[in-house]
């Protein structure tokens, strides 16, 4: 997400808070009439796919490009071993990971 995106993305959030903050003012707001009007006017999927993209770009950022790859072929070796003995790769059962963790440690030398 670029900070252009992000920038249009809280200013047309901060339209729809500043329309609902009257009736949030108010002594004895009626609730309904407060969530059916935020509903009408944020943008809650819009706000939700904005999160994933920001998460997925900041857990990017987290790791080295070898740390992500080392990942990448160690989920591979799993789901391939889980499925050569039909075992449900994802989500795995604890049990599956438990027999895989076993495989590994005893494949080592030691």
């Amino acid at each position: 997400m670029t900070s252009t995106s992000s920038a249009v993305t809280s200013v047309a959030g901060r339209a729809a808070w500043d329309g609902l903050l009257p009736a949030l003012l108010d002594k004895d707001p009626d609730e309904l009439l407060v969530a059916e009007t935020l509903l009408e006017r944020v943008d809650v999927v819009g706000e939700l796919a904005a999160l994933v993209d920001g998460l997925a770009e900041l857990l990017a950022q987290a790791s080295a490009p070898a740390t992500r790859r080392a990942y990448e072929g160690d989920l591979a070796r799993f789901t391939g071993w889980a499925a050569r003995y039909r075992l449900a790769e994802l989500p795995a059962a604890p049990q599956t990971v438990a027999l895989y963790r076993t495989r590994t440690a005893c494949a080592r030398p030691r």
